[in-house]
């Protein structure tokens, strides 16, 4: 048989089995009505979300609360102009937060040496989660991690970045003490 041909047929042989595939693909309905555990049809939220708010949900009881943060912040970041910067992506992530009642979000400022461009600081997004647990959302110029979610529990950004300010941006003066210049 010729290469050709066999590919051919290899091809023919599997689109009937896409096509199965793709009708067992969960709806958002039934993804937002999972609630974790046991299914009779399975976990619908195996393979992630269909819609963005099936990919929060999903990753919410995949996950728990950093999971729900993480695709938020991915979808933020993914949903940003390529050369959108810190104070962009912040904003972004505080609107996007605000329709949710049990999140508080706000700008946590820092000036890591890796980041700092002339005098100004990077400013990621302190977030207190319902039970009360602390996470902070970042662009990843200061939390990058193998799932590109940069999102990350509030001590390891503290410990990144040593000094940092909740909710205003810091004096120029805090800025060079900060960075002992």
């Amino acid at each position: 048989m010729h290469p050709r041909s066999f590919r051919l047929l290899a091809v023919t042989a599997l689109v009937p089995l896409m096509s199965a595939c793709a009708g067992l693909e969960p709806t958002e309905e039934e993804q937002l009505a999972y609630r974790g555990g046991a299914a009779p049809s399975g976990n619908p939220c195996l393979f992630g979300g269909v819609t963005p708010r099936a990919v929060q949900h999903c990753a919410t009881v995949n996950f728990g609360v950093e999971g729900f943060l993480g695709a938020l912040n991915r979808q933020v970041l993914d949903a940003l102009p390529a050369r959108a910067d810190c104070e962009e992506h912040a904003a972004e992530v505080v609107r996007q937060l605000a329709s949710y009642r049990d999140y508080r979000a706000e700008r946590v400022y820092s000036c890591p040496r890796y980041v700092q461009a002339g005098d100004s600081c990077h400013v990621s997004v302190l977030v207190a989660a319902p039970d009360g647990a602390r996470y902070v959302l970042d662009n990843g110029a200061v939390l990058a991690n193998e799932l590109g979610s940069h999102t990350g529990r509030f001590e390891s950004f503290a410990q990144a970045v040593g000094r940092y300010w909740i909710g205003i941006a810091p004096s120029q003066t805090e800025i060079s003490t900060a960075l002992d210049l």
